[in-house]
């Protein structure tokens, strides 16, 4: 019989990503290939994303995150959320615990409610008002870093937007870093509940939530209304993500994002499979 590899699949308001446990270290040496590999829906598991169980030594456990082509970003709140309900199914059933991603430190707590809230890291302003050319259409965005870069644009009517045409070149921007930034395209229903939907790099293709999305989006509102607050997010998935930040002058202080994360199957994978090398 060959060696197979168990491996959970959960989804964070539409966000799916594929979680394995790698404290024994065998998946370590994982390429770009084999994660797009697995990520794919025809020819693998399926996902936006795969997060891997590892030891750290400065928190509770460490998440290692990679994008459905096998990039790797800083932080995934979607990701982080359905990790730490990953625990609970794993035995893990303290309220809260500290988590590693990409060197920093986040607590996710289990909330009365069932849904998982993360304690976000301070986020980075970058540009606010910037406007950008795309195919001789002009877009005025702000850029905030929560934890990976965000532009954020508001529109009129959310369900018009040509999310596929216009992501991958706001995406890739050349005012922007060689890294480029996710594309969130955003509503504003009320003062504190917003409409959005979210091209996502790393995916390359619009996905149901984006939790850090959703997060610069809250921000980029209170920043406009000038008032901090509970802010609620919908996301295209029609699930509602909770951002509850702090406005201190023209600075974000504290922000915490909750929502929903619940597991969709278990299964196993043959390790032939998932090693194949191009």
């Amino acid at each position: 019989m060959k060696d197979v590899i168990k491996f959970s699949k959960f989804q964070g308001a539409g966000n799916d990503f594929i979680i394995i446990d790698n404290r024994d270290g065998k998946l370590d040496s994982l390429s770009p290939y084999q994660i797009s590999r697995l990520c794919n829906r025809q020819l693998g598991v399926g996902a936006d994303g795969c997060l891997l169980l590892e030891n750290s030594p400065i928190a509770d456990f460490r998440m290692v995150l990679f994008n459905s082509d096998g990039s790797k970003p800083r932080m995934c709140g979607n990701g982080l959320r359905c990790f730490k309900a990953y625990l609970t199914l794993m035995g893990y059933t303290k309220e809260s615990y500290l988590i590693e991603v990409a060197s920093e430190i986040y607590r996710a707590t289990t909330l009365e409610d069932g849904a998982i809230g993360v304690e976000m890291r301070p986020a980075k302003i970058l540009a606010t008002a910037m406007p950008l050319l795309v195919e001789e259409e002009s877009f005025t965005c702000d850029l905030i870093d929560t934890g990976v870069p965000h532009l954020v644009l508001f529109v009129d009517t959310l369900d018009e937007v040509p999310v596929m045409r216009l992501g991958p070149p706001l995406r890739s921007h050349s005012a922007l870093s060689s890294e480029g930034a996710n594309v969130n395209f955003a509503t504003l229903l009320s003062p504190y509940k917003l409409a959005l939907r979210t091209y996502e790099r790393g995916v390359e293709a619009e996905t149901l939530a984006c939790g850090t999305g959703a997060t610069a989006t809250a921000i980029s509102a209170a920043l406009r209304a000038k008032r901090g607050g509970l802010y609620e997010v919908r996301v295209s998935s029609g699930a509602t993500l909770k951002i509850n930040l702090t406005l201190e002058g023209a600075n974000i202080g504290a922000i915490f994002m909750s929502g929903p994360a619940s597991p969709v199957f278990h299964g196993e994978i043959s390790s032939d499979h998932l090693l194949q090398v191009s």
